[in-house]
């Protein structure tokens, strides 16, 4: 897991999704699964943290979090996704 602390007042932060979502993500905004041998499956999310929640627009607030419990949330939601996947 990386968290890239960016702060919403740079638009580097949406192209930094922009980017992620074409490359490992589906057009439903889940992530993809990618398999490496037969033993490893990989599932990559971005989390970014910001001072203030409201000040992302709408489209990308997935990605981002402005609190303990909200990242702790996306955490969780993350994890039992991919879970799920088994």
């Amino acid at each position: 897991m990386f968290i890239d602390p960016k702060g919403t007042e740079y638009i580097d932060g949406y192209r930094k999704i922009d980017g992620f979502s074409k490359i490992f993500e589906n057009e439903q905004k889940k992530s993809k699964e990618f398999s490496f041998w037969d033993d490893f499956k990989i599932i990559v999310n971005l989390l970014f943290r910001t001072k203030d929640i409201t000040k992302v627009i709408e489209s990308h607030k997935q990605y981002w979090f402005d609190s303990f419990k909200d990242f702790e949330d996306k955490m969780y939601s993350i994890n039992s996704h991919a879970l799920k996947r088994g």
